[in-house]
C-alpha cells in the first residue's frame, strides 16, 4: 500500500503591495524536501548573483487563490539578484537554467515562479542600476525522479552564465 505525502511551496499573498524582499515561503507538510543549503554566488554580465538554496520534492505551489501542481517535482531555488552595471536591463526568466545529470537545462515554470510577488517584480520591469531583489523563487518542475546537477543564471539569454553545481 502506497502512502502519498504532500509537500507544497505557500506562496504568501494578501493586500499589501509586493515587497522585492518577499519571496516564496516553503511550506511543507509531511516529509520535509531536501534541502541542497548555500549554492554559490558570481556575476554574469551586470548581475551578481547569490544562490542561497535549493529545495526539490515539493508537489504543490499553493496561494489563497490558486493551486498548481509538479508535472514531476517542483525545485525551488532561493536566489539573491544585483543589478551592479550603469544602464536598465530585464532580467530573463525563460533563460535562467536547472541542469540534470543527463545534460538537460530546464527553465523555470514561469506560471509557478510568478506566483510569489517577489518573483514578479523581479521579471515584470526592467531593473535599474543599483536595484536588488532578495530571495527570489525560481520554481523548476523536473521529472519525479531526478536530482539536479547544476543551476544555471543569466543576465541575458546571450550571456555565458553562471554555473553552479549542486
Amino acid at each position: 500500500m502506497a502512502i502519498g505525502v504532500v509537500v507544497a511551496i505557500v506562496l504568501s499573498g494578501g493586500d499589501e503591495p509586493p515587497n522585492e524582499a518577499d519571496g516564496p515561503t516553503p511550506g511543507p507538510t509531511g516529509t520535509a524536501p531536501a534541502d541542497l543549503g548555500p549554492l554559490g554566488r558570481g556575476q554574469d554580465g551586470d548581475l551578481r548573483f547569490v544562490a542561497n538554496s535549493l529545495q526539490c520534492g515539493l508537489e504543490n505551489v499553493i496561494t489563497a487563490e490558486t493551486r498548481l501542481a509538479a508535472e514531476g517535482q517542483f525545485c525551488l531555488l532561493d536566489v539573491d539578484v544585483a543589478h551592479t552595471g550603469a544602464a536598465p536591463i530585464e532580467w530573463p526568466l525563460e533563460c535562467q537554467f536547472l541542469g540534470l545529470p543527463d545534460g538537460q537545462l530546464l527553465p523555470p515554470r514561469a506560471e509557478a515562479t510568478l506566483l510569489d510577488p517577489g518573483s514578479q517584480a523581479a521579471f515584470e520591469v526592467p531593473m535599474e542600476p543599483g536595484k536588488r531583489y532578495d530571495e527570489v523563487g525560481l520554481i523548476f518542475d523536473i521529472p519525479a525522479d531526478a536530482a539536479p546537477a547544476t543551476v544555471e543564471l543569466h543576465a541575458s539569454c546571450g550571456s555565458p552564465g553562471l554555473v553552479i553545481a549542486t
